[in-house]
Order: C-alpha cells, then structure tokens, then sequence
C-alpha cells in the first residue's frame, strides 16, 4: 500500500514538472515574439515585426504560403472530423486526399488577413505564436538556419 502511495507521488510529481516545463518553454517562445509599441497592430505592421526584412513582396509571399498551409491543414480537418461520423477519415488518409488550397480562398484569407487587425497586445501574441511557430518549421527556415551553422563551424575550423 505504502508503495503505491510513493508511486502515485512520484508520478504526480513527474506530470507537474512536465507541465512546468511546457508553461516556461511558452513563456520563452512569447518573449522572443517582438512586441507592438502601439495597438491595434495592422497586417503591415504584423508582418515587418514577425518576419522582418526589408522587402514587403518577400514578406507577403511568405504570408500566402502560411494562409495555403492553414486552408489545407482547414480541409483535412474536415476529412478527420466530419459532421456524420461515419464519414470519419485517418489522419494520414485525409493528409493524402485533401484538396490544396485554392487560389481564391488564398485570396479570400489574405483579404480578411490585411482587413484585421490586432486590437489588443493579447490577440497580436497570439496570433504571433501560432504564425511564428509556423515560420521555424519552414523547410527553407530549417534550411536556412542549418546552412548558418555550417558556415559558422567551417569559420571556426579554418584559422
């Protein structure tokens, strides 16, 4: 009986560090998002502090790439939970026959998109986090990044 006891503790005690853990990785991640000096934050201003650079065509692009993803991601779920269960998919099997995303609801999203727009600090991060989180998963980002460090151990090696 004791032993259970320690073992249930122990347990317990495991899942609240776990989440301790995930609640400071969140905390993390939200101060690396770049803060608004004044709210509303519009869809020009959302997208120079997420993605920066100076080019506004390259940050658009990058945008549409997020709203094709978000629309696909959209028509899966719909596959996986359909109204009438019976209808219901697999994860995987919805993954292959979704449709990709249209250029006009493409367009319909980046309209919505530019109308928006972030009232409040709350709503600016965490749209922010969810785009943000996107953007480090881009296998150019991946790449980008994994080129970085190469380039940064070849400097080291050569005197």
């Amino acid at each position: 009986m004791w032993e259970m006891c320690v073992y249930k503790r122990q347990q317990k005690i495991e899942s609240l560090t776990l989440r301790a853990e995930a609640k400071a990785k969140d905390l993390a991640a939200e101060n690396k998002i770049p803060k608004p000096k004044v709210c509303p934050v519009n869809f020009e201003d959302f997208l120079r502090l997420t993605i920066g650079g100076r080019s506004k065509s390259r940050r658009i692009k990058i945008y549409r790439d997020y709203a094709k993803d978000m629309i696909w991601i959209g028509h899966v779920r719909q596959l996986t939970n359909p109204k009438n269960p019976a209808d219901k998919l697999s994860k995987e099997e919805a993954e292959r026959i979704a449709k990709p995303a249209s250029p006009d609801e493409i367009e319909m999203w980046m309209e919505a998109a530019k109308i928006q727009s972030y009232a409040t600090e709350d709503r600016y991060i965490f749209a922010a986090r969810i785009f943000m989180g996107w953007l480090a998963r881009r296998p150019s980002e991946l790449a980008r990044k994994a080129a970085i460090k190469r380039w940064s151990k070849s400097k080291k090696s050569t005197p």
